[in-house]
């Protein structure tokens, strides 16, 4: 019981309902999607969409949700770019993904990953 399964890269409502059906406790997808965020707010499932700009994150905001996926980071400017938006966005969290791991040895950066674990507003790495 130490470990919570959820489901990624989910793109619709019909596919969060499949993936809650086979157990998931929490939903991640690439992007934001109304439909999801409200049914995710009244089932009170997790919902970690993914949002790079502030439109995207106020809308997410709107549905109360608290963490959402920043990706591509590596397209979206990295660190950089998350701390940029972290900064209205107190007590906002991310959780970076795409690009984050060297894909050369698919080892991480130890300098990107001292500097994700000094921003507190920082979850995971995905």
């Amino acid at each position: 019981p130490d470990e919570i399964v959820g489901a990624g890269t989910v793109l619709n409502l019909e596919a969060e309902k499949r993936c809650l059906d086979h157990g998931a406790k929490f939903i991640v997808s690439p992007g934001f999607s109304a439909e999801m965020a409200d049914y995710s707010a009244k089932n009170n499932i997790p919902y970690l969409p993914g949002c790079v700009t502030p439109t995207e994150i106020m809308r997410a905001m709107e549905y109360g949700i608290k963490i959402v996926k920043f990706f591509p980071a590596n397209v979206y400017g990295g660190l950089k770019g998350m701390k940029a938006l972290a900064a209205p966005f107190v007590g906002l969290k991310f959780m970076p993904t795409g690009g984050v791991m060297r894909a050369s040895s698919m080892l991480m950066s130890m300098t990107t990953l001292n500097q994700m674990r000094s921003k507190p507003s920082d979850l995971t790495i995905g």
